[in-house]
């Protein structure tokens, strides 16, 4: 596993949600001891679910400091499975097995699946975000370059060119033979 980090981050992350659903449900952190042993049984077995979901989802074997839109996805669909899953767990599994004393609150397991995938998803953004500060330059560094092409390709050099400063080309921009891609001049 390439993120170790993030599988103890999650599952801290996710215990916290829990914990902080039912604080934001009854307004604080004191429960009755029913609630108190319903929320133990819940995150006992929540947390190792929605591990499993995120690990066959992925979300462990990523390089986060380059994750674009297909990364993105995995986030969401892996959110949405686990919200799900975890929906089910606390609505249906755990009462009709009679393993916790009182029914989970629906607004708790809601709250929970909104928290848990803000807890997943945060971390992963904030390496993106930070991996990519420390790459940018300011303007007027480098050797100055036009890039031929102003289609998609064109778009991906570019940001490229402007992502990595050790390659020292800044790109100020593009011609295009395609009329489809008229007076296409940005400032980059």
């Amino acid at each position: 596993m390439r993120n170790r980090f993030f599988l103890l981050s999650d599952a801290m992350l996710f215990a916290a949600s829990t914990l902080l659903a039912f604080a934001l449900r009854f307004e604080g952190f004191v429960w009755g001891p029913d609630y108190v042993r319903t929320a133990i049984v819940y995150i006992l077995l929540a947390v190792p679910l929605k591990l499993l979901v995120s690990y066959h989802s992925g979300l462990y074997r990523r390089l986060w400091r380059h994750a674009g839109v297909m990364e993105l996805e995995r986030l969401v669909l892996a959110a949405s499975i686990f919200g799900l899953g975890s929906f089910l767990l606390g609505a249906v599994l755990l009462p009709l097995l009679g393993a916790v004393p009182v029914r989970l609150p629906l607004s708790v397991l809601l709250l929970d699946a909104l928290l848990s995938a803000l807890a997943v998803a945060l971390p992963r953004v904030g390496v993106r975000v930070f991996s990519r500060r420390g790459q940018r330059r300011g303007p007027g560094t480098g050797q100055r370059v036009i890039i031929a092409g102003a289609g998609s390709a064109g778009e991906i050099i570019a940001k490229e060119l402007l992502g990595h400063s050790q390659l020292g080309l800044n790109p100020i921009g593009f011609v295009d033979d395609d009329p489809a891609h008229p007076d296409r001049v940005e400032r980059l």
